[in-house]
């Protein structure tokens, strides 16, 4: 289990300064939700935690460490699904499955992604579609059952059900909520 801590947490894009003071622990388990108005930095925040953003070393720590780059300790939900559209469906949680698990076999490997897939209500019929060929909400659905799929102790989750329709959403709220809670350990999740 990780925990998140930030300390004086200034970051910009060349001089215009978008996050300025930010200072907050989050402990292990935790389910955090970050509100704000749009343009505040909550997006900047998140990919900070995931290392898709460079910070003072010493302003942000993940697990103790300083973040220096994305790991596989982190998985992340973009809002715009972050799906490769060259690949399957079921090949985009496979491919980060094989970056975690670099001794599974391709049968383990599809076995746990067809597991993930079904976990956030997918047929397996989808699993083999390119995301062009799918929803908006099968898109997000695969995309968040990569994040879990790969067991980081650290979920972050960007607007991940913003685009989607009132059902859906309610339904994927849910079911992520019940993932988190009926995990074999509570990993920590921060959500915008």
């Amino acid at each position: 289990m990780l925990e998140v801590s930030m300390d004086n947490l200034q970051f910009g894009y060349g001089k215009e300064l978008v996050l300025s003071g930010v200072n907050y622990k989050a402990k292990a388990g935790d389910f955090v939700c970050l509100l704000g108005q749009s343009g505040c930095g909550k997006s900047t925040l998140l990919r900070l935690i995931a290392g898709l953003e460079k910070s003072n070393p010493t302003q942000l720590m993940v697990g103790g460490k300083h973040v220096d780059g994305p790991s596989l300790d982190r998985g992340m939900v973009f809002q715009d699904y972050g799906l490769f559209p060259w690949m399957t469906a079921g090949d985009n949680i496979c491919i980060a499955l094989k970056q975690k698990y670099k001794d599974w076999d391709k049968h383990k490997t599809k076995e746990v992604a067809l597991e993930w897939a079904r976990n956030l209500g997918l047929d397996e019929d989808l699993f083999d579609k390119y995301p062009m060929n799918l929803s908006g909400g099968q898109k997000q659905r695969f995309a968040t059952a990569r994040a879990f799929a790969i067991d980081a102790p650290l979920l972050l989750m960007d607007e991940p059900f913003g685009a989607l329709d009132a059902v859906t959403k309610a339904l994927l709220q849910d079911t992520v909520l019940e993932l988190w809670q009926n995990g074999k350990e509570k990993r920590k999740t921060i959500f915008l």
